[in-house]
């Protein structure tokens, strides 16, 4: 549900896939995904990841950083992460990153973060990536993801 609720926030409907991910868990609360897409000469390409990961005890909120670059306007980055309550609803925290040129103008790169607080235990949480880059171009970025307590 969070996979489409982040695609259709900004509007893409990729088809595949042929960008690649990495996961990385550090220890239950925090897991960091990774994702590169790499446009060929006549096609945009892009890259979904997701990671879950188990909330510590006691976690009542989830929240997201997301990190990217990109060589070409029009590449897209944007975050999510959706924690699953002991009731089966979901607390989310999404947000698209702006990416702007540096000094150079030559390089884009933006963040964003977000957070959401929930009233009962958040159990799991999961940590999603986009990452797409238009013909000829390539982006890579990460999501780093978090539940815990308040």
């Amino acid at each position: 549900m969070a996979a489409v609720a982040l695609v259709s926030v900004i509007g893409l409907a990729p088809d595949a896939y042929a960008g690649s991910c990495k996961t990385v868990n550090y220890f239950p609360g925090v897991v960091q995904v990774f994702g590169t897409a790499k446009g060929t000469a006549t096609a945009d390409d892009s890259a979904y990841c997701t990671a879950v990961n188990a909330c510590p005890s006691g976690a009542r909120k989830v929240e997201v950083i997301g990190l990217g670059v990109a060589s070409a306007a029009g590449s897209t980055v944007a975050v999510s992460s959706t924690g699953k309550l002991a009731s089966g609803d979901e607390v989310s925290a999404s947000c698209e990153a702006a990416l702007k040129a540096g000094k150079t103008g030559k390089a884009l790169a933006g963040a964003c973060s977000q957070q959401a607080s929930a009233t009962e235990t958040v159990t799991e949480a999961d940590c999603a990536l986009l990452v797409a880059a238009p013909a000829n171009g390539s982006a890579a970025a990460n999501a780093t993801c978090f539940c815990g307590a308040d």
